[in-house]
């Protein structure tokens, strides 16, 4: 990182914070206490959940562990409280949305139609997963 006049350009601290969150994601143990800690509580939440998971509303992490658990974290939640069955199902309707909203372009009476039904088609399914 460069100084400039002084100070830390924030450009460059948000570099060198993209830059580390991208080795977090490439190597969850690097940092388990810093950087790495949400990573580190999700994979925990998703390992404990098992197959069929610990229930609805009995997660654990999403109290004092998961950094966000109603947004960045839902996932893992998710695979805590319905297991390997309910991660299956959500990547599943995800799927489904995706391609019916590919059908539905493709039957669209014009141009305009079918290019915001794949913008849609492909933003909410890429974006929320």
């Amino acid at each position: 990182m460069r100084h400039r006049f002084g100070h830390l350009d924030a450009d460059d601290t948000n570099r060198a914070y993209r830059f580390n969150r991208f080795l977090a994601f490439i190597e969850p143990n690097l940092d388990t206490q810093g950087i790495s800690y949400q990573v580190q509580q999700a994979i925990l939440a998703v390992g404990s959940g098992g197959i069929w998971g610990k229930g609805f509303g009995e997660s654990l992490q999403k109290y004092s562990f998961l950094p966000e658990p109603a947004t960045d974290s839902i996932f893992a939640v998710i695979g805590e409280e319905l297991g390997l069955i309910g991660t299956v199902i959500v990547v599943a309707l995800f799927i489904a949305f995706a391609l019916r909203a590919l059908r539905v372009g493709m039957r669209a009476p014009d141009l305009f139609g079918k290019y915001l039904a794949v913008g849609i088609a492909s933003w909410i399914p890429c974006r929320h997963s």
